[in-house]
């Protein structure tokens, strides 16, 4: 069980209770001007996290209870009219770890829906997320566990938000979307992850610079794919099934990326201490390229809705000698697996959900396996909704015996 202090969970509860009291249904974006085809549309996600983590072995860390603003995103979004729309989100929260605090750019970019008459196809330019990771493109507050997996996380090579161009066409029929993304993206030299960094943000002198290329397709069997062409509305990803749909709706997709290092920031090696073990946050490697391959599904009705999702990744560094983190021989292959469901126990207010996730790096000595159970309450939908959840992670970070158990509660207010 997770030792978490009876203080701790207290306080997490009163935050969570006093964000949703006396607040009115909402949902995400509220029009504060409109002209025809013009309007301005704001909005904020709120999220406040308490978190206890009991652990031992090498590697993990139990000082990381506390409680603070997982997300704290304003948000503007508007179009000049039907063709063209653009939005920014800022982030003023702390984070992953609750130890990141740092003003940032998320969304900011503008989009041109004119190419087709049912505004069914995109041409993005700015901040985005590349299209790579069902789990990550699935919005922050549509998850159904608090926190993503191994597939969703930017620490183990999923790209995050990148600076560049996009292109995506969902048919006419709504069963399939395809699209590719060019642009630039970083990655922390830290070698005990292949830790994408946004470029927009970056603030860590040891990072290397490159290019990123994405591309994915997502194909509806049965069903079709929602559509809204307003930012930040209802995706394919979305994972709760409000409503207790009638029907079965299945999602099939696959997805790719590539990054180079442009060479422009490279700093040489700094050797793992071996008593790190997998954990090395002192040590620095150049990154010279990664590729990653996404397999996954979903699938959606009756209350329930599950996605599993497989990603491969292999990474290359610039000193083919280094050992230590995930490397072995500088080079790093990762096995990525994650299941998740979640079902309506009480429809459309509760719901149970629970994940398994799994990684394999090359330089572990064990497969790193985790384990989580939660429950949601939605007052109203994704507007505002309390959430727990316990995970339990076996052989952390790759490391036989080690473990973890980390409680976590949350508020959600979407506005």
């Amino acid at each position: 069980m997770v030792r978490m202090s009876t203080r701790l969970l207290i306080a997490g509860a009163i935050v969570a209770v006093a964000i949703g009291v006396g607040v009115a249904p909402a949902y995400a974006g509220v029009n504060v001007w409109q002209k025809d085809d013009s309007y301005i549309d704001v909005g904020m996600l709120i999220q406040t996290q308490a978190r206890g983590i009991d652990a031992g072995g090498a590697g993990t860390n139990t000082n990381l209870d506390n409680i603070f603003f997982r997300r704290l995103r304003p948000f503007f979004y508007g179009a000049f009219n039907k063709n063209w729309q653009g939005i920014i989100q800022m982030e003023f929260g702390s984070g992953f770890e609750g130890q990141d605090q740092k003003t940032s750019i998320k969304w900011a970019y503008m989009e041109y829906l004119g190419l087709e008459a049912n505004q069914q196809s995109s041409l993005k330019i700015g901040s985005f997320k590349p299209y790579f990771g069902r789990e990550f493109l699935t919005l922050g507050p549509h998850l159904q566990t608090i926190e993503r997996t191994f597939t969703g996380i930017q620490w183990y090579g999923t790209p995050d938000y990148m600076m560049g161009i996009g292109f995506t066409r969902m048919t006419p029929d709504r069963k399939m979307s395809y699209g590719v993304t060019a642009g630039s993206m970083s990655i922390d030299q830290r070698p005990d992850r292949i830790f994408f960094q946004s470029p927009q943000n970056q603030t860590n002198s040891n990072d290397n610079t490159g290019y990123l290329v994405s591309g994915r397709v997502d194909f509806y069997p049965f069903g079709e794919m929602p559509f809204n062409p307003k930012p930040l509305t209802a995706n394919a990803f979305d994972r709760s099934d409000f409503h207790n749909t009638q029907v079965w709706q299945v999602m099939m997709s696959v997805g790719g990326y590539g990054w180079w290092n442009n060479n422009n920031s490279n700093k040489g090696t700094t050797a793992c201490p071996v008593s790190d073990n997998n954990v090395c946050p002192s040590g620095l490697a150049d990154v010279n390229q990664v590729y990653g391959v996404e397999v996954s599904s979903g699938l959606r009705g009756y209350g329930f809705s599950g996605d599993i999702e497989y990603q491969r990744i292999h990474s290359d560094l610039r000193n083919t000698t280094f050992t230590g983190g995930l490397y072995s021989n500088g080079d790093s292959s990762l096995n990525k697996f994650t299941v998740n469901g979640g079902y309506m126990i009480y429809r459309d207010k509760v719901e149970l959900a629970g994940s398994y996730a799994l990684l394999t790096a090359s330089n572990f000595a064990s497969n790193w396996d985790s384990y989580r159970v939660g429950l949601n309450y939605f007052v109203h939908e994704y507007a505002i909704r309390f959430s727990g959840d316990v995970t339990f992670n076996v052989n952390a970070y790759g490391t036989p015996g080690a473990w973890e158990n980390i409680g976590r509660l949350q508020a959600q207010f979407a506005w």
